[in-house]
């Protein structure tokens, strides 16, 4: 009797993973072209520069493939990910607000399909690391910002990689894993402006995690991480090299400070009274309940106003979280998450403004603190598994409260 051909057996993960994602795509592409009402500026930016890619290989100022994009509006140039990504779809679809709205869709759709490998490394448990990736898809600043032609969500599939990566790292100690982290980190750079402060903030926790970890060589480890990260940044700098204006456009974009004075007297500008305070004043706004959790941003462009970055009866399970965080024990996994957290806002100190596009890097990391206080309730407390049983019928509860608002009224309300 001849052998018959072994049979193709799908990864068993596809099947968690899967059903969400088709989910992900209907919930997000649903009505692509009527909410919001209209393309803002921004986004007729970016599909404009896309268009003009897909056509001839050349910017709408005609430079053949750039790094960056400008217009009069922003001459520092908007980051590339977003508009070549459209310029690719634009080449397979006409080009319409449902065309230059998908990409970022499809980003969107990936973060989520991360995320469930993120939480189960972290989490060991395929039916946590599948409501995690739960969490994040209903997540309203992630459903909002995944459903607009803009650049803002860009930077978290490699965040998200990132962090896998380097997790895994921690469990097989192979320096290809920390190299290939730290490469996609820094290709974060060309999603979204934010990036360029946060990618190297999260570098730097890399690097403090191998040291206070007690690795072996460190200093060598260390300079693995830096090297992968310097290959992603190399067409970066080669940029800045032969435009080296572009500091100062984004030194007069985001008002730092007077683009006039040098870096040296634009660092003690920066070291005011008034300005550290102003600074201090928006990182904290940034952590605050009302923003997080009930409001959001204060732009309607940005927020439907009915609801925060996350949703709302999570607050319950971010603060059981953080309490396991501090009660202990800790772990390189669990300092490397919660220190994520804190550091994701550092980009609202650039130019004092609580935005969420700005923080949008919090997402992922609350949603694993989050899922640290599902564990904690379920597993220690009498009554924990009706209270997490609970969270996620609420939760559910507002974001359908939320999406059926921001397809109706807050089509009304963006309009005005």
């Amino acid at each position: 009797m001849t052998g018959s051909r072994p049979r193709f057996r799908a990864p068993r993960w596809i099947a968690f993973v899967g059903p969400l994602a088709a989910v992900t795509i209907v919930l997000y592409s649903w009505k692509l072209d009527q909410a919001p009402v209209h393309l803002t500026h921004d986004e007729v930016f970016f599909a404009l520069h896309a268009e003009s890619v897909a056509v001839n290989g050349t910017d709408l100022n005609g430079r053949f493939l750039p790094v960056f994009f400008s217009d009069r509006t922003y001459e520092a140039g908007r980051e590339p990910l977003s508009i070549y990504l459209t310029a690719l779809v634009l080449k397979l679809l006409p080009l319409s607000e449902t065309a230059i709205r998908l990409p970022a869709v499809l980003v969107g759709v990936i973060d989520v399909i991360l995320m469930f490998f993120v939480s189960r490394t972290v989490l060991g448990s395929a039916a946590l690391a599948l409501a995690a990736a739960a969490l994040l898809a209903l997540c309203p600043a992630h459903l909002f910002y995944s459903r607009l032609a803009l650049d803002v969500v860009y930077p978290l599939p490699f965040l998200l990689g990132w962090l896998w990566l380097f997790l895994r790292f921690e469990e097989q100690a192979r320096p290809w894993l920390l190299f290939a982290s730290t490469f996609v980190l820094s290709l974060g750079v060309y999603g979204y402006a934010s990036a360029e402060l946060t990618s190297p903030a999260y570098l730097l926790l890399t690097c403090a995690v191998i040291v206070l970890g007690r690795h072996s060589h460190p200093r060598r480890v260390c300079a693995i991480a830096i090297a992968g990260f310097a290959v992603g940044l190399l067409p970066f700098v080669a940029w800045h090299l032969v435009h080296p204006e572009r500091y100062h456009d984004v030194i007069r974009a985001y008002a730092i400070y007077d683009a006039k004075l040098s870096p040296l007297q634009g660092a003690r500008d920066l070291a005011t009274y008034r300005s550290i305070g102003d600074r201090v004043g928006a990182y904290w706004n940034s952590l605050s309940p009302s923003f997080l959790y009930f409001f959001g941003d204060s732009s309607v462009p940005d927020s439907t106003r009915r609801a925060g970055v996350f949703l709302l009866p999570t607050f319950a399970l971010l603060g059981g979280g953080l309490y396991s965080f501090i009660r202990g024990p800790r772990s390189n996994t669990s300092w490397t998450i919660v220190a994520g957290f804190f550091l994701a806002p550092l980009a609202a100190i650039v130019e004092p403004v609580v935005a969420t596009r700005r923080i949008l890097a919090i997402v992922p990391f609350g949603i694993l603190i989050a899922m640290y206080g599902w564990r904690l309730f379920a597993s220690r407390f009498k009554y924990g598994p009706h209270l997490v049983a609970l969270t996620c019928a609420l939760s559910l509860y507002h974001f359908v409260a939320f999406y059926a608002d921001y397809l109706t009224e807050y089509r009304l309300r963006s309009a005005e």
